[in-house]
């Protein structure tokens, strides 16, 4: 298969082969348009007074596909022109489908190719997509001329019938006819995209004329792109890039004593607020700014044997701030400070000393000295 040659919004019509597209970075929201190919028109036959039967137009096609996987590959055929129909009466050919595909393969649209005189010369209808016009009819006139080519769908209205040896007009977005000839042979439609069959010949031993090709469109809209920004935080969070509106990224990073609030535009918090994992319209591109909440923490004083009650303190993280002057007491002990041990191997700190809020809470034992019968104090 060749790769899909036209860019964003442009229209292809090379048509009779595959092609490939590959969804670029940050794509999921995509417009495909399709025109299927015209039915070539009839030869004429001397023996016969009637010319031969112009072809019918191809269908248009269109849908918004909106779960377009980044990175996935999709094919996209571009109908072939049906064939034009050869002298002493030749049937014009069948015209050709265009179709773009997801990579299971699965047909999401289809616009339907324009019918031969086998089939009635009738415009293509019937394809897969949210959106369709079907093409005109092909005709065939009852005198010496060969009938006109009908029309394909267009943009927005059916594509018209071939009522003469004249082709059928186009419509908006779509393809005329091919003109029957007189004596001569058919003409192809001049009006590209998947115009309408082409005219059948005079009677007389001549050729009908080609359909057109179909072709096909691929429209999206810009990509645009949020980057995160930790703001005094630590972790990585990759960029996220879209088309259309999507859920943000949850929140990767973390801060030591923080807890994370939501996303803003602003760094200092003065913008627009975006919750973690809120839906983000996408229509522009944006730095997101982590907001941090600090978190409070607890000292919690044991009286380690002891008596009495002390309320925690309670502090933000990092705060430092002079300890609650110990209220505990102990029958025969003397008090002599905190420590963050029970058995006192492990950070001590004097009674009302400076503390420094950790991003845990901290239980401080009481430390106690017994006195023996001699007046002398015992550590205990």
């Amino acid at each position: 298969m060749a790769v899909w040659p036209s860019g964003n919004g442009v229209q292809n019509q090379t048509a009779g082969i595959g092609y490939t597209w590959v969804a670029p970075a940050g794509v999921t929201k995509l417009t495909v348009e399709l025109w299927g190919s015209g039915a070539g028109g009839d030869g004429g036959l001397l023996a016969n007074v009637n010319g031969g039967w112009g072809g019918g137009g191809g269908e248009y096609r269109s849908s918004v596909i909106t779960n377009i996987v980044p990175g996935h590959t999709y094919t996209i055929t571009v109908g072939a022109k049906g064939t034009a129909g050869g002298a002493s009466g030749g049937s014009g050919g069948q015209g050709n489908d265009s179709t773009f595909s997801d990579p299971t393969p699965t047909i999401l649209v289809a616009a339907k190719a324009g019918n031969n005189s086998a089939n009635s010369s009738t415009g293509g209808t019937g394809g897969t997509g949210t959106t369709g016009f079907h093409g005109g009819n092909g005709f065939q006139t009852a005198v010496n001329a060969g009938g006109g080519g009908g029309g394909s769908g267009g943009t927005g209205a059916v594509g018209h019938n071939a009522t003469s040896a004249t082709g059928a007009t186009a419509v908006t977005g779509g393809g005329n006819g091919g003109t029957g000839g007189t004596g001569a042979v058919g003409a192809a439609p001049t009006t590209p995209p998947g115009g309408g069959g082409g005219g059948g010949a005079a009677s007389g031993n001549k050729a009908g004329g080609a359909g057109a090709a179909g072709a096909g469109t691929l429209t999206w809209p810009t990509v645009f792109t949020v980057t995160f920004n930790a703001n005094s935080g630590s972790g990585s969070m990759s960029a996220e890039q879209n088309n259309q509106a999507a859920a943000l990224t949850s929140n990767a990073y973390t801060r030591t004593g923080y807890t994370f609030a939501n996303w803003n535009t602003v760094a200092g918090g003065g913008g627009t607020t975006y919750a973690n994992g809120a839906s983000y319209a996408f229509t522009a591109s944006t730095t997101l700014y982590a907001q941090w909440t600090i978190n409070s923490y607890d000292v919690i004083f044991n009286n380690n044997g002891g008596t009495g009650s002390m309320s925690n303190e309670t502090k933000n993280y990092n705060t430092t701030n002079a300890l609650t002057t110990n209220t505990f007491t102990r029958t025969g002990y003397t008090f002599t400070g905190w420590n963050t041990v029970a058995d006192g191997s492990g950070t001590a700190y004097a009674d009302g000393a400076n503390f420094t809020w950790p991003a845990s809470n901290t239980t401080l034992y009481a430390q106690w000295l017994v006195a023996n019968t001699t007046g002398i104090l015992a550590v205990m």
